[in-house]
């Protein structure tokens, strides 16, 4: 009988495990139609950048990121950050606490160095992975006061920005949380960067549902246009960059 039960439980859990890695090929794979080189296309303040990081060096990465893109709702999309130009050079405001593991600042303002900004080129040769960017819509007549406020929201948010991120919050999140104002700082990415827009005078409902990437990815949000696939870091590996090289 107990042989019975244990075969049953290994044989669902063996099932489970399969599905996740059928689902990841099919949803959490690059979905590349075109590959831009970071010299055609011009940045503003406030555009959007996606980040989709992936590790196949480790048997249950695979499945632990699909786990966290299908409840976040980020499809091959894993984190979220924001483009600021300083001295009319593109950076990325990264809410993404410092380690070894990750790109370093080139500088902060953020005691703990819970967030900070990267040169953009920098962020991409230093990146296990590949970003996708989504241009703001904005008038010609309005960009320069929109750049001017979203890199002064930036600052005083990069100053007081606590990150923390709760893998019940993929979940419960939706539910407690209506406004990103009441959260006083203390973000994950996706919130942070909702944060920011809504400091900045832009403000999108969708928004304000939690911690999920939906939102940011959405091809109908009528804040942004169309996801671009920039051309990939050295750091990329050989199994991923291959969804890159067949695009011409």
């Amino acid at each position: 009988m107990y042989t019975i039960l244990f075969n049953r439980y290994v044989f669902i859990i063996i099932m489970v495990i399969l599905l996740l890695i059928l689902s990841y090929e099919i949803n959490c794979r690059p979905h590349v139609e075109k590959v831009c080189k970071l010299t055609e296309l011009h940045f503003d303040t406030g555009d959007l950048l996606l980040v989709a990081t992936h590790a196949n060096d480790r048997i249950l990465q695979p499945q632990w990121n699909q786990l966290i893109r299908l409840i976040g709702g980020g499809g091959e999309w894993n984190h979220a950050a924001l483009i600021v130009k300083i001295d009319n050079e593109p950076y990325v405001y990264d809410t993404c606490p410092y380690s070894p593991y990750y790109v370093e600042y080139d500088f902060t303002m953020n005691e703990h160095k819970d967030s900070g900004f990267v040169h953009l080129q920098k962020y991409i040769d230093t990146l296990n992975g590949y970003v996708g960017i989504r241009k703001l819509k904005r008038s010609a007549s309005t960009d320069s006061a929109l750049s001017l406020t979203f890199l002064k929201v930036m600052l005083n948010h990069n100053v007081n920005m606590k990150c923390y991120l709760d893998i019940m919050n993929f979940v419960t999140s939706p539910v407690y949380k209506s406004d990103i104002t009441t959260l006083q700082y203390r973000y994950n990415c996706c919130e942070a960067v909702a944060s920011i827009y809504h400091d900045a005078g832009i403000h999108y409902d969708a928004f304000h549902a939690g911690m999920s990437l939906g939102p940011l990815i959405d091809p109908l949000c009528p804040l942004f246009g169309e996801i671009r696939h920039i051309v990939p870091g050295p750091k990329l590996s050989e199994s991923i960059r291959k969804y890159f090289t067949i695009i011409k």
